[in-house]
């Protein structure tokens, strides 16, 4: 597969920075496959990192960069490229000073939400709202590509999945 990948990296034209994206991104993953990890290191930084001009093109190479390095144990590179990703993506991730203290105001409003007919509210919010999500950190876990070219790219308010988006 990286044989093929890397031969069509010289039919793609350098001005199609989307396949270029989709070719090295493809490359990478099959050379973390093959276990050339250096190789696959290489290849995500000076490549995937530099085509990619939002974070939404590097999901599937950053997911493979993090089990990479989670392969190796190295863990605290692997949390701090996944924790960029959540914010480059628009999620914000609090601070580890701040985390007990957002965690507790989270799990509050989940309870909240679940003893006050959470499941009714749920049926009734507008398709998709929330279930952004859970998709987005699927496709993080997998390395899928977050969108298809005939999706439209996600919304500021897709993304958001706090109380603020409540209206709060």
């Amino acid at each position: 597969m990286n044989r093929l990948l890397a031969a069509a990296l010289r039919l793609v034209d350098p001005e199609e920075t989307t396949a270029l994206v989709d070719v090295h991104t493809g490359r990478h993953a099959a050379l973390y496959s093959l276990g050339r990890l250096d190789e696959a290191d290489e290849e995500y930084r000076r490549t995937i990192e530099g085509l990619c001009s939002s974070g939404v093109h590097r999901v599937a190479a950053r997911a493979v960069q993090a089990r990479s390095l989670t392969h190796r144990n190295r863990y605290v590179e692997a949390i701090g490229l996944g924790l960029e990703s959540l914010r480059e993506l628009g999620i914000a991730v609090p601070t580890a000073d701040r985390l007990p203290m957002e965690l507790d105001r989270q799990f509050s409003y989940l309870y909240q939400w679940l003893e006050h007919g959470g499941a009714a509210e749920e049926r009734s919010r507008p398709e998709g709202r929330l279930r952004c999500l859970p998709c987005g950190m699927k496709r993080l876990s997998t390395g899928a590509s977050t969108r298809t070219t005939s999706e439209p790219a996600p919304s500021a308010s897709s993304r958001s999945v706090t109380p603020a988006s409540k209206g709060r």
